[in-house]
């Protein structure tokens, strides 16, 4: 009994030995491994980014102020630099041309404007000048108006131009521009009725504010604020309007030298009406200052206006100014 168990046992451990080579016998394809190859995966795990984030902050740094650029009263924003200096003359011989449609009524204003300044200091100048000298439509002055149709057309006849008023002018430069302070400057305006059919005294006084935004492009900020007491020539007719007694503006330019000799103006100016009644008028005007030499130079401006209403419709126009100091 015994020998015949030690028998079966003897079996078994020969079965179990030679299973192995028999299953790794050819199965007609398959092969064994012969190595191991790289593949790519993905796969999410914890890792901590760290990275700096621009930002913005102020500073500050020095650029040359450049003193008077060639921006006077004959734009809508003047700077606050003062035209000359002590002891200076200064002629200015301005020209304009303007024209407006409402309805079936046009007109085309031709104007001429000669003023003499003298500074009694480099921040004091005063300005005598005459008001613009209206051509009318370039033919008979007597028959055109400071309305020239307009007039015609409301009253049968030309009414009186206003030609030969005059105006006086008080400028003071209050500072200069230093760091972060702009420079300031104030001035007075007198209208006074010499002219044709004109009558009392317009007041006007005005602030302006410069600032250097940076090399080369300067900002300005003015506004005034007027007393219309009578009238140029036949403006204050009752048939025509009631002109507003108190009147107010404000407005904002910049300009930018192009050259040392050429500078391009932008402006705008908010404005309360010349008449009761009437909407506030927005002025846009864009310009251009050429320097011909150190005493001598020229501006050109086109403007428009929006002002709707009555004997102020809208409006575009072109200006030239020629100064020269000695």
């Amino acid at each position: 009994m015994i020998r015949s168990n030690v028998f079966r046992l003897s079996a078994v451990a020969m079965m179990v030995s030679v299973a192995p080579s028999l299953f790794a016998q050819d199965d007609g394809g398959m092969q064994s491994s012969e190595g191991t190859a790289k593949v790519l995966g993905l796969r999410f795990v914890k890792h901590n980014v760290s990275f700096d984030v621009p930002k913005l902050e102020t500073y500050t740094r020095e650029v040359p102020t450049r003193g008077y650029r060639g921006l006077d009263d004959f734009f809508n924003v003047r700077e606050a630099n003062s035209n000359i200096r002590s002891g200076q003359w200064q002629f200015e011989l301005e020209g304009a041309w303007s024209t407006f449609r409402s309805g079936s009524n046009r007109d085309d204003n031709f104007t001429l404007r000669p003023s003499l300044k003298y500074a009694y200091t480099d921040n004091v100048n005063i300005e005598f000048g005459f008001d613009p000298i209206n051509f009318g439509d370039g033919s008979d002055l007597n028959s055109q108006s400071y309305f020239g149709s307009r007039a015609r057309y409301r009253n049968n006849n030309s009414g009186d131009d206003g030609n030969g008023d005059t105006s006086l002018k008080y400028f003071w430069q209050m500072s200069h521009e230093q760091d972060i302070w702009p420079a300031m400057a104030m001035w007075l305006e007198a209208r006074l009725p010499t002219g044709e059919g004109s009558s009392k005294v317009d007041g006007t006084l005005n602030m302006t504010l410069t600032k250097t935004l940076c090399e080369g492009a300067r900002g300005h900020i003015q506004g005034f604020v007027k007393t219309a007491n009578g009238a140029r020539g036949d403006l204050d007719r009752i048939n025509i309007g009631d002109r507003r007694d108190f009147q107010w503006g404000i407005g904002t330019g910049f300009d930018y030298s192009v050259t040392e000799n050429d500078l391009v103006v932008l402006n705008y100016m908010n404005s309360s009406s010349e008449y009761t009644g009437n909407s506030t008028n927005h002025a846009y005007e864009a310009g251009w200052v050429h320097h011909l030499g150190s005493n001598q130079q020229l501006m050109f401006a086109v403007d428009y206006n929006d002002n709707a209403g009555g004997y102020e419709p809208a409006r575009w126009g072109g200006r030239f100014q020629w100064s020269m100091s000695w």
